[in-house]
């Protein structure tokens, strides 16, 4: 049980990080960010809607990587 709410834990940083670097290219999708945002604030959010936008955003990555040309 400690392994999931770590890993939200460590995502939702990530995510926080992320926007703080507005300049930089954001590592996910646009859509990964609304839906965590949807899930509610760090350390307070739904862990099964925070799980489904994860599974989502992998979905997505795996599909643009396997369609980009080499």
């Amino acid at each position: 049980m400690k392994l999931p709410l770590t890993f939200a834990f460590v995502l939702a940083c990530m995510c926080t990080a992320a926007h703080a670097g507005a300049s930089e290219a954001a590592p996910y999708s646009p859509q990964y960010y609304a839906c965590v945002k949807k899930a509610g604030p760090p350390g307070f959010y739904d862990q099964s809607a925070a799980a489904a936008c994860d599974d989502a955003e992998v979905k997505f990555q795996k599909k643009r990587l396997t369609s980009s040309p080499p």
